[in-house]
């Protein structure tokens, strides 16, 4: 991963010490290039930052040395942005151990309200809006696929319905990228989109144990691709 980073820093004009450095190597010839060539500081965002360091430790170990470098104090700042929330939350801490210290804050993105998705789509059809809303909440990613001078019906046949559309087989690809045994997740997800909403109900429906229906329902809830409604 390094190697490639460097190549493309390369071929970008940053110049590297070695072809292929190590990740403290190839964050301190960027920040170095950064400082002297602009004389700013170096905001620098690694995105799905845990691919790398569920494999390789020694991502988390550069940053930290990085940062207790004295001639580089106050001047950059390192974000490490993830959409595997299982994984910050549960497994990041006991991995990193105590180089968790050294993380100045953590910062999860809650869902953006309904009056965000108003001012998105500058309209003031509210029933449009309340309906897209229903079914994407405060997901912009979803926002963009669809057109509020459609249809509701148009929208979902275009953007979940067709065979060709990039959400046809978004529930698949999110849930075969952060959990294993897809058909059983699939069936859990299929059983609870019909309302089944009860263990029994499920149980009835899968012929799955309970128990593993337990197992399984909380690491989708983990992944908060579910969530658990008390009644009042």
């Amino acid at each position: 991963m390094a190697y490639l980073w460097a190549k493309s820093l390369r071929s970008q004009g940053i110049p590297n010490n070695s072809e292929y450095p190590d990740f403290y190597e190839l964050f301190e010839s960027l920040l170095q290039y950064v400082v002297k060539n602009e004389s700013r500081k170096l905001v620098l965002c690694i995105d799905q930052f845990h691919e790398v360091l569920k494999t390789d430790r020694s991502l988390m170990n550069a940053i930290c040395k990085l940062m207790n470098e004295e001639r580089y104090y106050n001047s950059f700042m390192i974000i490490l942005s993830s959409n595997a929330i299982g994984y910050v939350e549960n497994s990041l801490i006991s991995q990193i151990g105590s180089l968790a210290f050294q993380i100045s804050a953590f910062l999860k993105l809650k869902p953006l309200r309904f009056i965000d998705l108003v001012c998105y789509f500058d309209s003031s059809n509210t029933q449009k809006c309340m309906n897209i809303y229903s079914i994407c909440g405060g997901n912009p990613g979803f926002w963009a696929y669809f057109d509020i001078n459609e249809s509701f019906r148009d929208n979902i046949c275009r953007v979940f319905l067709h065979k060709e559309s990039q959400l046809y087989k978004i529930v698949i690809h999110e849930v075969s990228t952060h959990l294993r045994e897809l058909n059983v997740y699939t069936t859990l997800l299929a059983s609870l989109a019909e309302g089944r909403e009860k263990l029994n109900d499920i149980f009835n429906h899968t012929l799955y144990s309970r128990p593993k229906i337990s197992v399984y329902l909380k690491n989708l809830m983990s992944h908060e691709y579910v969530e658990k409604v008390f009644s009042y």
